[in-house]
């Protein structure tokens, strides 16, 4: 019999005759989802008897396999396996339960002279028949002990598996192993499986852009994107006003770009995956395009037609710009633009020449580029080589009209000669280049006059294209323009010409008539849509609010009665703190900063009491030199203790160096700013210890911006001497350390990447170290730490939420698809997925009410005078909570002559003392107030006994 055929009947009989040897699961060791099993002998040390190695057998050949004393890893032997006639030799390992659907890895350690080295995990059903197998073969020869591993999924129907080492007919060579190990990985479950899911928490209706065209009945239509997951395409009848129709845009939060060519078509350019989609009115069709440049690029910015249908547009990542032909359904790259710029951020077509002009970012250019030669170059006046990129743009017999991103002005370019226009103010009479504008771009032409329009702070302006003179018009359209049209209307009181677009970001429509100068509003029904969450923080209220991503708004979930609240009106929330009863929100773009009171009505509506209220912006700095803009306040705390805020930013796409900066609410003092404080590096975790302010930074300064650090720092700030007095890397080769608290041992901990690490406060040495996630990194924010009641941390790592014990060590990974998390007064964590909120609830952590305490602000009151109420429950375990919502209260007087309560507000009625009590009654338990005694004094300032 040749060797083949022999080796075929050994595997068979093989596999026919193999037995399982139940073997109790017992961990060895167990870290994160990892669970290394009991292999028994794992590393050859126990004595072979009758040449049977106790945990192993033989099943392939019938020699060659032997324990070794003479090389060994660890300990003092190990498996030896020669091969010397290219036979089949192995070793397998007695078999252990594993779970079907779960990962396994086979590991151990591994010499050889030459040949290949392998190593398999083989699965078994539950009869102990072999189903399959899977290897990794080393090719020697190694010689030094290296590591030699397979990882699997078990099949559907195994019950368990061995660990075989072997050598193959195609292989000469003596092989050693030692050290084996058989680990199972747990799968993560996604957060769906694993919380209970409390859905949407923030919706909001906003728009970027929009433009107008003709449906297939010829009617004048607005189209535009409303911004949510997913965005909604929306077509509105002009003249009625109403919404016809909208369409979901797969894998896509909104459009900076929305633009009706020639032929009517309507393009979109979307952001989140960076489609462009294409809507034609004839056959109500709405078709995705797919990738204009690469997948990579996530953002399609403002787009410009050609009369021939063609589309010309930019895109980030890459600063490229790409051409769509209709005609041919077929893609052009023009390619980078700008070496090191990732951003085009407008495009416009200029017919006459073939040429298009790219606005781009984050050091700005404006590039011409002929079409036809592929000859490209910056023509942008040196003056403004300072500024970030060049936003909005529109060109307009021959002139090009300019916006500076972020100054609220913009200038105007001859093409022709390349020269700035200088224009002549007409308010004023002064000359400038620079003209105030705060719109997305300007009009068109205006059918009736040389000019074009646009808005600044909501104000409609005229520019006069003959004299280059720009004028307020003194019309308030409520909002930046960021579409414009030029129609004739079927409408009472609009003859002629009539502008017709949108105003600000909320679906507000404007119709201007070029001739009597009427205005008319209308703000339209568009959708509301769900928004992701981009941040999740609990009030001192004890409500968890969900800020919204780009659109911005709010929402607060209750946790007593499960209610959703939402709230309008605020932006984009990169952090939120609490301090004295107070919530501080961090707004994008440009740092700002406002102050809520959760016990107080939303309000942003009207401007004599707004709730919340608009404080401070960290944007601009004259008096720092060298300050660069920042954007994004990512790290916020509250310290009680000298009732300060202390902040960490981001600067703006393109900069480096973030700012620290220190708030004392009620001070009317503006803001402590310490600007680059570790240099090059932003600020995005904070925590505070006994006087100290610990400070957590990244290498990253805003979008498109080059590192010049390669280490993320911690900084210390001493809060009564005002000065940095440490600064340190916690972790070595660690790009970002994006979370800080003080753990319930007293030390400070803090996430590096994918490291949990903890360090002495007293001597800023570090205690220990635990790799959670090899792979994780992050520019800003990709970690959370909070202390759950059983004084071990939750947090997230990587989209993963995970519980760590610091006493031991031991972690494991309890759901993924995560992005925030927060924690209830009552135990519960709250995890943020996409736009939906879910809750964990372990029993273990919950806790219940146990005593409560009334609370009266003020104890002296006079006949007339009301107060609010508040009670504060005292919940298991030393914690506390205002968050009663669900509870039933009953206040008891002892005196109601002398008091009153309504709808929890007390009113002083007669003088004299009085003691009130309340009795609160929550999940079961019931729990009665200590007696709060009330003074009342009459209206000349006495008191009644």
């Amino acid at each position: 019999m040749n060797k083949k055929r022999s080796f075929i009947v050994l595997v068979c009989c093989i596999l026919f005759l193999q037995l399982v040897y139940p073997i109790t699961l017992k961990s060895v060791s167990a870290q994160g989802n990892e669970t290394e099993l009991k292999i028994l002998n794992p590393g050859f040390e126990e004595l072979a008897e009758n040449g049977v190695i106790p945990g192993w057998k033989q099943n392939f050949g019938t020699a060659g396999v032997t324990v070794a004393s003479h090389e060994h890893a660890s300990g003092k032997q190990s498996l030896e396996i020669k091969d010397s006639d290219r036979g089949n030799y192995g070793l397998i390992s007695d078999n252990v339960p594993v779970n079907p659907g779960w990962e396994y890895r086979a590991s151990a350690k591994h010499k050889s002279t030459g040949g290949s080295g392998e190593i398999y995990i083989r699965f078994f059903d539950e009869k102990g028949t072999y189903i399959t197998g899977f290897n990794t073969a080393v090719r020697g020869p190694v010689t030094e002990w290296k590591d030699i591993s397979v990882t699997a999924t078990a099949p559907n129907n195994a019950a368990s598996a061995a660990i075989l080492f072997y050598s193959g007919q195609a292989n000469t060579g003596t092989y050693y192993f030692d050290d084996a190990s058989l680990t199972e990985i747990k799968p993560i479950l996604p957060i769906e499986k694993v919380g209970e899911d409390l859905g949407i928490q923030v919706s909001k209706t906003t728009v970027m852009l929009g433009d107008i065209g003709k449906d297939a009945n010829g009617r004048d239509v607005l189209y535009t994107v409303v911004a949510g997951a997913p965005a909604k395409f929306a077509i509105v009848d002009v003249e009625t006003e109403q919404l016809i129709k909208s369409y979901p845009l797969e894998d896509t939060s909104g459009a900076w770009g929305v633009k009706v060519a020639a032929d009517g078509s309507v393009y979109l350019g979307g952001y989140n995956k960076g489609y462009l989609f294409r809507y034609i009115p004839e056959t109500d069709t709405l078709v995705n395009l797919g990738h204009p440049v690469k997948s990579t690029d996530a953002v399609l910015y403002p787009m410009d037609t050609a009369s021939d249908g063609k589309i010309y547009g930019g895109a980030y990542s890459s600063g490229s710009v790409y051409q769509y032909d209709p005609a041919t359904n077929e893609f052009t790259n023009f390619g980078t633009l700008a070496e090191g710029q990732g951003w085009v951020r407008s495009t416009v077509y200029d017919e006459k020449n073939h040429k298009f002009y790219a606005g781009v970012g984050n050091k700005a250019h404006l590039i011409e580029f002929d079409i036809a030669t592929g000859e490209k170059r910056n023509i942008l006046p040196p003056q403004y080589s300072n500024i970030i990129s060049v936003y909005d743009m529109n060109l307009v017999d021959g002139k090009l009209f300019a916006q500076k991103e972020n100054t609220f002005e913009m200038f105007v370019l001859d093409t022709a000669t390349g020269q700035l226009v200088e224009a002549v103010n007409g308010d004023t009479g002064q000359k400038t280049f620079d003209i105030p504008e705060s719109s997305r771009g300007t009009s068109g032409k205006s059918p009736v006059s040389n000019k074009v329009y646009y808005t600044h702070l909501g104000i409609l302006h005229e520019y006069d294209l003959d004299t280059n003179t720009f004028k307020s018009l003194g019309v308030d359209i409520k909002g930046s323009a960021i579409s414009y049209k030029f129609l004739q209307l079927d409408e009472e009181g609009f003859p002629g010409y009539t502008m017709v677009g949108l105003s600000g970001n909320s679906g507000k429509m404007y119709k201007y008539n070029l001739e009597t100068g009427k205005l008319k509003l209308t703000d339209l029904a568009l959708p509301s849509e769900p928004v992701l969450i981009h941040d999740l923080n609990k009030g001192p209220d004890g409500k968890i609010y969900s800020a919204g991503y780009l659109p911005g708004n709010m929402g607060a979930y209750v946790p007593t009665t499960g209610e959703n609240i939402r709230f309008d009106g605020i932006g984009q929330s990169e952090g939120m703190a609490n301090l004295n009863d107070k919530m501080y929100l961090g707004i994008y773009p440009n740092a700002k900063f406002y102050e809520f009171d959760p016990f107080k009505e939303w309000n942003r509506t009207d401007s004599s009491s707004l709730n919340p209220d608009l404080l401070f912006s960290l944007e601009k700095n004259t008096e720092i030199p060298g300050y660069t803009p920042q954007d994004r306040p990512f790290a916020m705390l509250g310290v009680s203790e000298y009732n300060q805020l202390f902040i960490g930013t981001v600067p703006k796409n393109g900069n480096l160096g973030g700012a620290f900066a220190i708030y004392e609410p009620g001070s009317e003092k503006a803001p402590e700013v310490y600007w680059n404080l570790i240099p090059d590096q932003s600020i995005v975790s904070l925590a505070y210890k006994d006087g100290l302010v610990y400070g957590g930074t990244t290498v990253a300064g805003g979008q498109g911006s080059v590192p010049t650090t390669t280490e993320a720092k911690i900084f210390v700030w001493d809060v009564e001497k005002k000065e940095k007095i440490a600064e340190f890397v916690p972790v070595p080769g660690k790009r970002a350390l994006t979370a800080l608290t003080v753990g319930p041992d007293g030390n400070i901990w803090g996430m590096a990447d994918g490291v949990l690490f903890s360090l002495n406060p007293e001597t800023n040495e570090i205690i220990s170290s635990h790799q959670l996630d090899s792979k994780a990194s992050s520019n800003w924010r990709n970690a959370y730490l909070e202390i759950g009641t059983d004084g071990n941390f939750y947090g997230i790592i990587s989209r993963k939420f995970f519980k760590f014990e610091p006493a031991t060590g031991a972690y494991e990974f309890i759901a993924g698809n995560v992005d925030h998390m927060a924690q209830d007064d009552y135990g519960s964590f709250y995890l943020s997925s996409g736009i939906n909120l879910f809750k964990y609830s372990d029993e273990s952590l919950l806790v219940k009410l146990q005593d409560a305490e009334l609370i009266v602000e003020d104890q002296n009151l006079t006949v007339g005078d009301s107060v609010p109420l508040k009670i504060k429950g005292l919940l298991e375990k030393g914690r506390s909570t205002l968050e009663l919502a669900d509870a039933t209260v009953e206040y008891k007087i002892d005196k109601p002559k002398m008091l009153s309560i309504e709808n929890g507000v007390l009113t002083a009625v007669k003088s004299g003392r009085a003691q009130i009590t309340a009795t609160v009654k929550l999940d079961g338990v019931t729990v009665e107030t200590k007696p709060v005694a009330i003074w009342i004094n009459n209206a000349g300032g006495n008191k009644e006994e």
